[in-house]
């Protein structure tokens, strides 16, 4: 009979507190300025507040400081600089070799590209370069790596000519040991 009562009683204290979460409006979720709503955290409606929450502070880009969060451009995010660095990503040799070809040729976008490495110092490098999901085709290519960033000396399907490597006489010839000179219209040695 004892635990009955019990059992009736802690019913009873359930079914209030539900009445009373599911009746107040205390759960209702915080809309951040960017338009996303935040199902885990609750607050008290402002109309039975008269001064402002401590620590629900935002900056212009909706972060919430008192959480150690700020905006970071490079990103484009909210970000805690002891979790995330605001560092740009690192872009691996295949990925700037890749942007240098589209640069040079004036192509849309790079992301499409297959970059194949063959070989690498840190300064010179060369390689192959095909379309994701191409079936057939694709070319060559050779660069230099120029105060910390790869250019493009020659790339194709054919013929090097000599003229891409005026800009570059430096290049190795283990790498590129012979060009097409266009006003001699004959095959030039290095």
């Amino acid at each position: 009979m004892k635990n009955i009562a019990i059992g009736l009683l802690t019913g009873a204290f359930l079914v209030g507190i539900a009445w009373y979460l599911t009746n107040s409006n205390m759960t209702q979720p915080v809309q951040k300025k960017t338009g996303v709503i935040s199902p885990s955290v609750s607050i008290v409606p402002s109309a039975t507040i008269s001064q402002k929450l401590i620590g629900g502070d935002t900056d212009d880009h909706g972060c919430l400081i008192a959480a150690g969060y700020q905006w970071c451009d490079v990103k484009q995010k909210c970000l805690r600089s002891f979790e995330e660095s605001c560092d740009k990503p690192e872009v691996n040799d295949s990925q700037a070799i890749a942007q240098a070809l589209a640069q040079k040729n004036n192509w849309d976008t790079w992301e499409n590209l297959v970059i194949t490495i063959s070989s690498n110092d840190g300064t010179y490098a060369k390689g192959g370069v095909t379309e994701k999901n191409a079936e057939a085709g694709g070319g060559f290519w050779f660069a230099k790596k120029v105060s910390g960033k790869w250019e493009i000396v020659a790339d194709g399907n054919g013929i090097i000519f000599c003229s891409s490597l005026t800009a570059y006489p430096d290049y190795p010839k283990s790498l590129i040991p012979s060009c097409y000179d266009k006003t001699k219209d004959t095959i030039v040695t290095r």
